[in-house]
């Protein structure tokens, strides 16, 4: 069986408009999901709070692609990538750049499977990254992984924390759930 490769992807991207990963030269589609998306939106939300204070890399949202290793490109739902990576203190631009991030986070979805999970957490930390955090709406907890097979459910009571990634951070998991209500008129 022939493998894709970026160009596949991207070509998959403008038939499908959806993103596509690579596992393996594997193709992937990522579906769409509001939900995801308000999580990812609010999770930017706090985490830039932080780096307002603490300037140590800059955010990214979903549609971010990082080829991690020859025929395996991944795209988080968030990613925080660490100034040190950017020649001269500038985001490179271009669909693949060779960026790696410190922090990824997924939110999951109804197309979400645990074996996928799985694979996506080993390429994760097999590329360099240090901290994984798994958001799952339908329990409203998230998981904290800083090796691939193991992980701290934090319940929804609980407060997410930054680590030594982002030293000072914490975030009560039920921020990342607020949703905005309309006035009362």
């Amino acid at each position: 069986m022939e493998r894709a490769t970026e160009r596949d992807a991207d070509r998959a991207e403008v038939r499908t408009k959806l993103v596509h990963e690579l596992f393996g030269g594997v193709p992937y589609p990522k579906p769409r999901d509001p939900l995801r998306g308000r999580v990812v939106m609010e999770l930017g939300l706090h985490v830039g709070r932080y780096l307002d204070e603490n300037d140590i890399g800059f955010m990214l949202e979903s549609r971010a692609t990082f080829p991690l290793r020859r025929l395996t490109v991944v795209s988080p739902d968030f990613s925080l990538v660490p100034w040190d990576q950017c020649p001269g203190g500038k985001i490179p631009w271009g669909a693949y750049p060779r960026l790696t991030p410190v922090l990824v986070a997924d939110v999951l979805g109804p197309s979400s499977t645990a074996e996928r999970i799985a694979l996506r957490h080993r390429e994760y930390f097999r590329a360099g990254v240090r901290l994984v955090w798994v958001i799952d709406p339908a329990k409203r907890t998230a998981a904290v992984h800083t090796e691939p097979t193991a992980a701290t459910v934090i319940p929804e009571s609980g407060t997410l924390d930054g680590g030594d990634v982002l030293p000072g951070f914490r975030l009560p998991v039920p921020k990342l759930f607020e949703w905005p209500t309309p006035p009362k008129r």
